[in-house]
């Protein structure tokens, strides 16, 4: 599926960080903890939080991993974040295992960030099926791991489902008609799911810079400076 919006301009996350130390690494060769690899470790210990599946939250979570030139562990922290309960579920999780687990690290031979994706679903009902939603997978930077997947079933029995498409023509509508405040809820859900796609970034920076919310414009501009050719970052944006 092809995602169309009123513009074009092309892979990014949001969170608070500023600088990043990405390599290319294979995470479950670099890492391995109680004789697991990173992230077969994560698929058998990361929970879907009950709140967050109580909300129907889906979409692609993205934590760091951030370790020193002996392994340690620096910090752990948010990169895409789902909402508080998830954001903690990861680092809350890395800290404890860093903690208390075996965890033995080689080739690294200085600081180092590992990105670890994790894309939240819920169960539709039938065996193994879920609500599925778009992610642009071929536009993921290559320092980014293969992820993993968390899946739930909604506690109430009913699941609040929304395709991309719902989400896409609502962000076009309140775009071409200037409501801007509008188009950030829709533009908000699709990057939750799909944060790899940076026509969504740039559109909601137009709409917090039509709305004179520079630090909102600038937290989702200053990503793309990790992801863009300077020369395509400072023809987009004056942030510092």
């Amino acid at each position: 599926m092809i995602i169309t919006l009123l513009f074009s301009f092309c892979a990014v996350a949001i969170g608070q960080e500023t600088k990043f130390y990405k390599k290319n690494i294979n995470v479950d060769s670099v890492i391995t903890i109680d004789g697991y690899g990173l992230r077969e470790y994560l698929s058998l210990n990361i929970r879907f939080p009950i709140d967050a599946s109580e909300d129907n939250i889906m979409g692609t979570y993205i934590g760091c991993i951030r370790l020193d030139n002996k392994g340690k562990l620096i910090k752990a922290f948010t990169v895409n974040s789902l909402g508080n309960s998830i954001d903690s579920e990861f680092t809350d999780l890395i800290k404890k295992t860093w903690a208390k687990n075996k965890v033995v690290v080689s080739n690294i031979s200085d600081t180092t960030d590992l990105f670890i994706p994790i894309q939240y679903k819920m169960s539709n009902g039938n065996f193994l099926g879920t609500y599925d939603y778009h992610v642009d997978t071929e536009l993921t930077p290559s320092f980014i791991s293969p992820g993993i997947v968390a899946v739930s079933i909604s506690t109430n029995g009913t699941t609040r489902y929304s395709k991309d498409e719902v989400f896409i023509d609502k962000a076009n509508e309140y775009f071409k008609d200037q409501k801007f405040n509008k188009c950030i809820k829709p533009l908000s859900e699709l990057i939750r799911r799909n944060p790899y796609n940076t026509d969504l970034i740039v559109m909601r920076g137009l709409c917090y810079d039509k709305l004179g919310k520079k630090e909102l414009e600038c937290r989702d501009y200053k990503y793309l400076r990790y992801f863009l050719q300077s020369s395509q970052y400072k023809k987009l944006t004056n942030c510092e």
